[in-house]
């Protein structure tokens, strides 16, 4: 198993397949969009919990899955219009298409690096790994 891409999403630049000449199977959950990685193995399921956040007091949020984006919007369609960070790759390319533009959507390749850049500025963040 690797995991060297990760972060890096399957769209980068240098094709997933200068890696290695082994086929790539993608572990996933069941609902995951379809990838560049066309052979996969659904390996879990998420499961959606309950949260309340007061929407107004947050106006930057990282995002680690379009599945967590997708739960939170249902909740607070007010959300579309803050600003969202995420890694390159397929949460980027479903959020983008949610949006329908990038005017408030960035790429930042990690939660920790993103957090560090922005140390100094005192901002609410709603970190999405808390939702599932």
């Amino acid at each position: 198993m690797n995991g060297s891409s990760d972060g890096l999403g399957e769209d980068f630049d240098n094709d997933i397949s200068s890696l290695t000449t082994f086929s790539w199977i993608k572990l996933t959950h069941k609902d995951a969009p379809i990838s560049k990685i066309g052979d996969r193995i659904i390996s879990y399921q998420l499961e959606k919990l309950d949260f309340e956040i007061n929407i107004n007091e947050k106006k930057h949020f990282y995002w680690m899955s379009s599945s967590a984006f997708k739960y939170t919007l249902e909740k607070y369609p007010e959300l579309k219009e803050r600003y969202h960070y995420c890694g390159p790759g397929n949460t980027y390319n479903e959020i983008y298409s949610i949006l329908g533009n990038d005017k408030n959507l960035f790429v930042e390749l990690s939660y920790d690096s993103w957090k560090k850049k922005n140390k100094n500025i005192k901002w609410q963040i709603f970190y999405s790994k808390m939702l599932f």
